[in-house]
């Protein structure tokens, strides 16, 4: 068994942290993420203050299908 290139353990982290991210952006859509701290660093990756929830929750939908390309393609 080979050892996965380091490349691609960096990119199956971010996929794994974008997940994470999404799943407390649809959280804070239905309203039931009530961590001030979680909302500032979304907001700070984010910028869900000037887009708006929707945007950045597609966004970051987005970002995880083309992670999951990038990791599966090779």
């Amino acid at each position: 068994m080979q050892n996965e290139p380091p490349w691609k353990k960096r990119l199956e982290k971010q996929i794994k942290e974008l997940r994470a991210n999404l799943s407390k952006l649809q959280e804070w859509q239905k309203g039931s993420l009530k961590k001030k701290k979680e909302k500032d660093q979304l907001n700070r990756l984010y910028r869900v203050n000037q887009k708006g929830l929707n945007v950045a929750t597609e966004e970051v939908r987005q970002r995880i299908c083309s992670s999951v390309g990038k990791a599966s393609a090779v």
